[in-house]
This record gives C-alpha cells, structure tokens and sequence, in this order.
C-alpha cells in the first residue's frame, strides 16, 4: 500500500491521503512471485500445459503448491476455447 502527500495548492498545506493499488492481483506462485494476471497473460500468449507454464514464466517449477491453481487457470482458458468454437460453428450454420 502507497502514502501520498498531496499538496493542497490553494492553502500550501499538505494533506496526508492514502491511496489502495489501483489493480489488486492474486499471488499464485509464491516461489517465483507471480500473480495471477501474470500467468493469464503467459496462458493468453499460448502456454497450454503446466510445463509450458514452467519453461515460459517458471511457474509451477519448485514446491508445486501453485499447480491446482494452475490447471484451474488452464482449464479455464480451454473451457473459454471450447466455447468461442462452438458460438462460432453455430454463428456458420445459421
């Protein structure tokens, strides 16, 4: 969490603010530090499997406790596949 001083210019006093992160994110992978936006966007650039996973952003690869949360992510990107496929076949035979 970030502490501002903003400067109230009108009066030339600071006023002390606290502002939360703007984007909160999850940390799945504890050894390697990654959260969860950052392995979506491993898995959006095309990583399929969990040893994909590892050799692209190393998640995965030490203690193994991320790998559940891992194969969730994964199958949820296959699960949104599958679905955009069969919206699209529908969409060619109407």
């Amino acid at each position: 969490m970030t502490r501002f001083l903003r400067m109230n210019i009108s009066s030339s006093t600071a006023v002390d603010r606290f502002d939360p992160p703007k984007v909160n994110a999850m940390i799945v992978c504890v050894c390697e530090g990654l959260s969860d936006r950052e392995i979506a966007q491993t898995i959006q650039a095309g990583a399929n499997t969990l040893n994909e996973l590892g050799h692209r952003c190393r998640a995965g690869i030490d203690c193994g406790r991320c790998r559940e949360m891992l194969r969730g992510m994964l199958g949820d990107r296959c699960r949104s596949h599958a679905r955009t496929a069969e919206s699209g076949a529908a969409s060619q035979t109407t």
